[in-house]
């Protein structure tokens, strides 16, 4: 597999790697949209965000096992961004892959320079920095840096930050056997939390 998490090097950087679009009532114009760009947990949002909303506002999603300097990233987005134009705000998470990026230096500018791009491709759409939930493995510290250098990030470009990683922490009775991922009524939790945080801008 010649992909770039699987490709010419020493590791191989995924052992699943996963792409999913969603368009949540493609032919409505009028309602509201948040676009998620982001990991599994936004896909576990994006499918309980209906229940919550009762339709008063759609979610659609670009989610993937990318981490966030994969040079294919960029493009994918643009492919999503033809199909989904009405968006009133873009909420991004990118924490939960990318594990072969060091938290100190190459993760702060992979993110960075996504980041930048996001502000420089989509001006008149503001852009949510959501922070990576955490997990019950080895990788909690490495969270706890890499949310540090999202915040630094989401300030220098001027982004709200969704604290994502404190509410998850506080839902440990709804989290996954695997560590990782939340049941329902966590992700309704969830889906609670972000739209509180971009209610004025939909």
């Amino acid at each position: 597999m010649l992909t770039y998490e699987n490709g010419d090097r020493r590791e191989v950087l995924e052992q699943k790697e996963w792409i999913q679009t969603w368009i949540d009532e493609a032919t409505d114009n009028a309602t509201p949209r948040i676009w998620l760009i982001g990991d599994s947990i936004f896909v576990g949002i994006t499918h309980a965000m209906p229940a919550v909303t009762e339709g008063k506002v759609l979610v659609d999603s670009l989610c993937s096992s990318m981490g966030a300097d994969n040079p294919h990233y960029r493009a994918a987005v643009e492919l999503f961004a033809d199909m989904e134009q009405t968006r009133r705000v873009i909420v991004l998470n990118n924490g939960l892959h990318g594990w072969h990026l060091d938290d100190e230096s190459a993760y702060p500018a992979a993110y960075d320079a996504l980041v930048g791009w996001l502000c420089e491709r989509f001006p008149h759409t503001p852009l949510y920095i959501s922070l990576t939930t955490d997990v019950a493995d080895d990788h909690r510290e490495r969270v706890l840096r890499r949310n540090e250098a999202a915040k630094a990030i989401a300030a220098k470009h001027g982004c709200p930050v969704i604290d994502m990683y404190t509410v998850s922490r506080q839902q440990v009775e709804y989290r996954s056997d695997d560590g990782v991922h939340f049941t329902p009524p966590g992700y309704e939790v969830f889906c609670r939390t972000l739209l509180a945080a971009v209610k004025e801008n939909i």
